[in-house]
């Protein structure tokens, strides 16, 4: 393995683990808007490096997670504009992946 490879594998691990990291957090704060509100860059940027890397699961989590109409973060805080362009990022990547629920 070469160190371009390795440095690779690196960065997908790290990104993986920060997406994950924050995936538990909106879980755990779901309806804590303060914490995520204190948190809302590290939660678009994780959302990001979903879609990028194909995480396809974790994005939908995500998108569900904060981009639900009634009660996400992202929809209650008014942040609309990122709630349509990550639930239009989340349905791509669903129907890509063949689940069109």
């Amino acid at each position: 393995m070469d160190d371009a490879t390795s440095i690779r594998d690196l960065y997908r691990q790290s990104g993986h683990r920060f997406a994950r990291h924050y995936l538990a957090h909106v879980r755990a704060h779901a309806s804590d808007f303060a914490i995520l509100e204190a948190e809302h860059a590290n939660i678009l940027a994780a959302m990001d490096w979903c879609y990028r890397a194909g995480d396809a699961s974790s994005l939908i989590e995500y998108a569900d997670a904060v981009g639900n109409p009634v009660e996400g973060f992202l929809c209650v805080r008014g942040y609309w504009d990122e709630a349509v362009d990550y639930g239009q990022r989340a349905l791509e990547t669903a129907q890509q992946m063949g689940d069109q629920e």
